[in-house]
C-alpha cells in the first residue's frame, strides 16, 4: 500500500477518521481539540462527557458526527522537560 503525505488542515479533508491528541478529561480546552468538537458539533462533547477519563496513552473511538465517520482521540501528555517519563507517554499516544 502506498502512503501519501499531505500537508493540509485535516478538519478540510474528506477521510474517513481523524486523529485528534487531546487531554486525559476529553472535554476540549483549547487549540485543535477544541476546533474539532466545535466542527463535529455538540452531540461530540456529548458522547465525551459519557465516556469521562483516558488514561494517557490511552485512546477512544467516537464517531465524527458532522466532521467525518470516527474521530480518535489519544489522550496525550502535557510536555515537561522534567518528567523522563514524556517520552514513552507520548511514544504510547501513537502505538
Amino acid at each position: 500500500m502506498a502512503i501519501k503525505i499531505i500537508r493540509q488542515d485535516i478538519t478540510k479533508l474528506k477521510v474517513d477518521a481523524i486523529v485528534n491528541t487531546t487531554n486525559p478529561s476529553l472535554d476540549a480546552k483549547g487549540g485543535l481539540d477544541h476546533y474539532i468538537h466545535q466542527l463535529a458539533g455538540k452531540e461530540l462533547d456529548v458522547e465525551c462527557r459519557r465516556i469521562g477519563k483516558l488514561k494517557v496513552g490511552q485512546a477512544c473511538l467516537t464517531s465524527g458526527y458532522k466532521l467525518c465517520k470516527y474521530i480518535i482521540h489519544t489522550a496525550s501528555p502535557v510536555w515537561s522537560e522534567d518528567n523522563y517519563l514524556i517520552k514513552a507517554l507520548l511514544e504510547s499516544c501513537y502505538n
